[in-house]
């Protein structure tokens, strides 16, 4: 018991006083200053002889390369279960 008290309270006195959080700019909470483009397409699958269907966002008046994000929903979503985060994203180029 002693030991396990002693190795507690060293990793306590290891652990830093405080945690920074994230910088400020690296994260964005607000709408971004593009408008969003959305459009719906459906990608053959030839291999497997079916259709996967898909949604982009894309910032309507961005210039220049932009990064892609691609997000699979999972079993059981569809395209539009995370249009939040596709607005939001392509909202911030």
């Amino acid at each position: 018991m002693r030991v396990l008290f002693a190795l507690v309270l060293g990793m306590a006195a290891a652990w830093p006083a405080t945690i920074t959080a994230a910088e400020p700019e690296l994260y964005k909470t607000d709408v971004g200053p593009h408008r969003v483009h959305e459009a719906k397409m459906a990608w053959h699958d030839a291999a497997r002889d079916r259709d996967v269907p898909v949604k982009i966002y894309a910032p309507r008046d961005a210039d220049g390369a932009l990064p892609v994000v691609i997000v699979s929903h999972g079993l059981g979503g569809s395209r539009e279960g995370l249009a939040y985060l596709g607005r939001h994203w392509a909202s911030n180029g």
